[in-house]
């Protein structure tokens, strides 16, 4: 387990050379990209940041959203590809046409799943998986209308790559809620993750449920936004009762860092996630297919979680502003 504590030392030095780097950048976004190149091995190098958002800078428009918020974080997963080249980011640039092409409507998610169409159409035509995509979460949105937004683009496209039935996906979003998971877009995305999966629903259930009370038990469990990460545990953990043992342990590490203290238990219970499901992927997941599809799950429920926090303190902080000045 002590190696595991150094990639979280090691993921902290390089958040902190990103932090010096980038210093008007969003922080939890500078998380999510000291993640990326802690986990896949990558040095920071400040020059190949710049030099890659100035790309995406280039070729996109003034108000692509491709420029805003996830500006570092695309930057991030470009760079973590280690197949990355300039062409990409103009496959990326005609993902967002297609998308758009379908039916699917802008916004600021809309870059994680340009970037998760792009990894999962490698070798498959990006038109049809988009279509079929547009299709699953106009059904989604029919099933949930009040919880299916545009953060939920990305793993609709995961869903269409793979092709697991909805009637598979409610009848998860049905058994984890009658097992005590709260009514929620984490919890949506929870049954999408676990969905993905081959493994009959209920033994699915029976492990986020598990996996549940051995957070709440250590009092890691607190609302819902920690619930996709429960979804790509449950999904690894096969007869792995070490590498629960090890998510606990290294979410609590977490906890007592000043850095990352911050960030509250539920991130640091998504980020401890990612660290060990990333190192174990390559034993236990039994397809190059499956090691692709968690990681961008990984990736995408994480960039998702950010942008949705940062866009709660982003308000909190206005209203406050508002309030002071009246």
């Amino acid at each position: 387990m002590e190696w595991m504590k150094a990639k979280v030392d090691e993921m902290l030095q390089t958040f902190l050379l990103i932090d010096k780097a980038f210093i008007w950048e969003q922080p939890l976004m500078k998380h999510f990209a000291a993640l990326l190149l802690t986990q896949n091995g990558i040095p920071f190098d400040a020059q190949q940041f710049k030099d890659t958002m100035e790309h995406i800078k280039s070729q996109t428009g003034t108000f692509s959203y491709f420029r805003g918020l996830y500006k570092l974080s695309i930057a991030s997963l470009l760079i973590a590809d280690q197949s990355y080249s300039e062409n990409s980011v103009r496959r990326l640039v005609e993902n967002e046409e297609r998308l758009k092409s379908v039916g699917f409507k802008q916004g600021q998610h809309m870059p994680i799943a340009c970037y998760t169409l792009y990894k999962v159409s490698q070798e498959t035509d990006p038109n049809h998986v988009a279509k079929r995509a547009y299709d699953l979460y106009m059904e989604m949105k029919k099933n949930h209308p009040f919880l299916t937004s545009s953060d939920d683009y990305a793993l609709s496209i995961l869903l269409a790559h793979l092709n697991p039935s909805i009637a598979r996906i409610e009848s998860a979003y049905t058994a984890l809620n009658e097992n005590g998971f709260s009514k929620s877009n984490d919890l949506q995305t929870l049954s999408h993750i676990i969905a993905l999966s081959d493994l009959p629903v209920e033994v699915l259930v029976a492990k986020c449920v598990a996996l549940k009370q051995l957070l709440k038990d250590h009092k890691l469990a607190s609302g819902t936004t920690y619930y996709p990460s429960i979804g790509v545990m449950a999904v690894l953990v096969e007869g792995e009762s070490h590498l629960a043992e090890a998510w606990v342990e290294l979410a609590k590490y977490m906890n007592v860092q000043k850095k990352y203290k911050w960030l509250g238990k539920q991130m640091n219970v998504m980020l401890s996630a990612s660290l060990l499901s990333n190192h174990y992927i390559n034993e236990v997941a039994s397809s190059d297919v499956m090691r692709v599809t968690l990681n961008i799950s990984i990736e995408a429920a994480i960039a998702a979680q950010m942008a949705a926090l940062i866009a709660i303190a982003s308000a909190s902080s206005a209203a406050a502003v508002a309030s002071s000045s009246t």
